[in-house]
C-alpha cells in the first residue's frame, strides 16, 4: 500500500492528486490511497476540496486502520471533540515507534526537479508520502487529468454570464494576483515589472485582446494594474471568495491564454485550459530561494 499525504488549498491537492494518478500509472498493481487527515487539524484556505469542486475525481481515502499500518501512528481521525482525549491520543501518538524506514518526504525547499527515487519503491513494503509533487512531468496523464478534473456546473447566473463572456471572447487573457498569504514572504516576489513584460508580450503575439484579472485580494490587484502599460480591454473579477473562489480557477482555465502567478492555483488553472495554441507565461522564480520548474511551451520571464 502507498499512502500519499494531502496538505495545503486547492491548487496543491491538484498536484498531489495528479501525483497519486502518476503512480497508479507507474505501479498498476499498487494500492494507492490518500491521508486527509491534515483537514481535520488545519482550516486554513477551503479545506479538502477536490471532491466538492470535480465530478471525476477517482481517490480512495486511508482507513484508521491503514494509517496505522503504514506509519504507525493513530489517525488524527479519531480525535475526538474534547480537547482533553485529543491530547491523550497526541500522547499515546508520541510513544509508539514511528516506522520512519516507510516514510519517503520530498524537499521542495531548495530546488526542483525532486529525486526520483519515488519511481523506485519496493513494493513489498508499505510507503507513506509527504510532499507536494508539483514540478513532475505528468505530460503523459495529463489527458487523462483534465477529464477526471472537470469542474462542476456553475450555478450563479454572474458567474454564468461571465463564463460566456470568456468564451466568446476570440482572444481572452486570464491574469492571477496572488496576495494575501504570500505578502511579505518568500513568495512575494511578482511585481509590477513581470505583468508589463507578459502584457507586452501576449500584445506583440494576440490581436485585441481581453484581460481578466483574477486575485485573492482585488483591490490591490487592480492598483497593481493601474502600473501595467498595454492593457486596453480589461475585466475585474472580483465576486467569487472562500468556499466560491474555485470558480476563480474554472474561469481561468477557459480563457484562450493565461498570465499566471507564482502560485499552484493558477498554475493548474494553465494546465487544465484546453486550448491547443494556448500562450502561457509564468515567473522564472516560484521564491526568492527557488527557481520555477520547466512546463514544455510555456514562456517563463
Amino acid at each position: 500500500m502507498i499512502i500519499v499525504k494531502f496538505q495545503g488549498g486547492l491548487g496543491n491537492q491538484i498536484s498531489q492528486y495528479a501525483f497519486c494518478r502518476r503512480l497508479q500509472h507507474y505501479y498498476p498493481e499498487a494500492v494507492i490511497k490518500a491521508d486527509l487527515d491534515f483537514y481535520i487539524y488545519n482550516h486554513d484556505h477551503q479545506g479538502f476540496e477536490l471532491d466538492k469542486v470535480f465530478a471525476g475525481i477517482l481517490l480512495e481515502r486511508a482507513s484508521v486502520k491503514d494509517i496505522l499500518k503504514v506509519t504507525g501512528k493513530i489517525s488524527a481521525s479519531v480525535y475526538s471533540t474534547k480537547r482533553c482525549c485529543r491530547r491523550a491520543i497526541r500522547g499515546i501518538n508520541r510513544f509508539l515507534p514511528t516506522k520512519d524506514e516507510n516514510r519517503l518526504r520530498q524537499n521542495t525547499i531548495t530546488k526542483y526537479p525532486e529525486e526520483n527515487i519515488y519511481w523506485n519503491l519496493d513494493l513489498k513494503q508499505d510507503w507513506y508520502l509527504d510532499g507536494y509533487w508539483h514540478s513532475y512531468n505528468y505530460n503523459e496523464i495529463m489527458d487523462e487529468l483534465r477529464e477526471e478534473l472537470n469542474f462542476v456546473r456553475l450555478i450563479d447566473e454572474k458567474n454564468k454570464s461571465c463564463e460566456r463572456r470568456i468564451l466568446e471572447d476570440e482572444n481572452s487573457v486570464s491574469i492571477h494576483i496572488r496576495r494575501g498569504d504570500y505578502v511579505d514572504s518568500i513568495y512575494d516576489i511578482v511585481d509590477v515589472d513581470y505583468y508589463s513584460r507578459a502584457v507586452q508580450i501576449i500584445n506583440s503575439q494576440i490581436s485585441d485582446p481581453k484581460f481578466y484579472l483574477f486575485s485573492d485580494e482585488i483591490g490591490d490587484a487592480e492598483k497593481l494594474l493601474n502600473e501595467i502599460g498595454g492593457l486596453r480591454k480589461v475585466e475585474c473579477v472580483s465576486w467569487n471568495s472562500a468556499k466560491n473562489s474555485y470558480y476563480d480557477m474554472y474561469l481561468m482555465s477557459l480563457c484562450k491564454h493565461n498570465i499566471i502567478a507564482n502560485s499552484t492555483f493558477s498554475y493548474w488553472a494553465a494546465q487544465l485550459n484546453k486550448n491547443k495554441n494556448k500562450i502561457v507565461i509564468w515567473p522564472k522564480l516560484q521564491t526568492t530561494e527557488r527557481e520555477s520548474w520547466d512546463v514544455e511551451g510555456w514562456v517563463k520571464i
